[in-house]
């Protein structure tokens, strides 16, 4: 049930590997400040992403698969006198693996347990490269401009039709030199956190609901840690899947967040809707 459900998720048991595209509009509400006070968008500014991703992912044995994300945005951006303006280009590539620790079903009293570690290649548009590039209005920015690495733990816990997961993870970012000032630029290290429960409705359509929290720490430039930069991001989102055949499945999502003061600090507000097409083999 889940392992289609939300996002990239893992391979079937029977599958030797899966390709899928997902290709989600993103619309800008507002933001929250540094001390988590919000502020809605008015007609001095307006912001809005399209963002696509191809991903594979492939069985190496029983409990190992790899994975590969390449993604691709183009976003328009507003803000007042400084007019209109389109940008966009490829995203940062991202790449891992994932280990079975205990698969589902495995032991029946436990849960499933897997270890995944990635990388985030800084293939994008950094926001300091494309101020350094004139780019007034960021509309050009697709990524970072960082390396990162990842290590998390993912525990599900199945009784059909119903499932329930827990991710947790930490990213720690390396040191990078902003083009726009040649200054060194350490993002802090982040914390992930979701939970997602989903029930089978009828036979290979599922419905999910998931609760996530990104905390990052504050950004060091030139050696000097910025207090205030902390970032709080949390989200929720409602996601349906339909394996219609053997081997595809389509997959929607809707999520946001509450749009008020003191639910996140340093974030933007948004609305994200989401398909997907997922083809796997065996």
């Amino acid at each position: 049930m889940s392992a289609t459900a939300v996002g990239v998720g893992r391979l079937l048991s029977w599958e030797r590997f899966a390709v899928g595209i997902r290709t989600s509009l993103v619309s800008g509400i507002g933001s929250w400040n540094s001390k988590g006070a919000w502020t809605k968008n008015t007609e001095n500014y307006s912001e809005s992403d399209w963002r696509s991703e191809l991903w594979g992912l492939v069985g190496l044995g029983r409990r190992v698969s790899l994975w590969l994300r390449l993604p691709a945005q183009l976003n328009y951006r507003h803000v007042g006198n400084l007019g209109s303006g389109y940008g966009g280009g490829f995203g940062d590539l991202q790449a891992g693996g994932r280990i079975e620790i205990l698969g589902i079903g495995e032991y029946l009293e436990l849960p499933a347990i897997a270890l995944n570690i990635g990388f985030t290649a800084p293939t994008g548009n950094s926001i300091d490269s494309a101020m350094s590039a004139g780019d007034a209005l960021a509309a050009s920015v697709t990524g970072r401009g960082a390396w990162l690495a990842t290590v998390a733990l993912s525990f599900e816990y199945t009784r059909i039709p119903w499932f329930v997961r827990l991710d947790s993870g930490v990213a720690v970012a390396f040191p990078m030199t902003r083009a726009d000032t040649g200054q060194s630029q350490w993002y802090g290290t982040s914390v992930d956190v979701a939970l997602v429960g989903g029930w089978e409705v009828v036979s290979d359509f599922v419905i999910s609901l998931s609760v996530s929290l990104n905390w990052q720490d504050d950004v060091t430039i030139a050696g000097d840690k910025r207090e205030g930069s902390q970032k709080i991001d949390p989200g929720m989102a409602l996601a349906l899947s339909w394996r219609f055949d053997p081997h595809w499945t389509l997959q929607a999502s809707l999520g946001s967040w509450i749009l008020a003061d003191a639910a996140a600090k340093n974030s933007l507000g948004r609305i994200t809707s989401t398909l997907g097409l997922r083809y796997g083999f065996f």
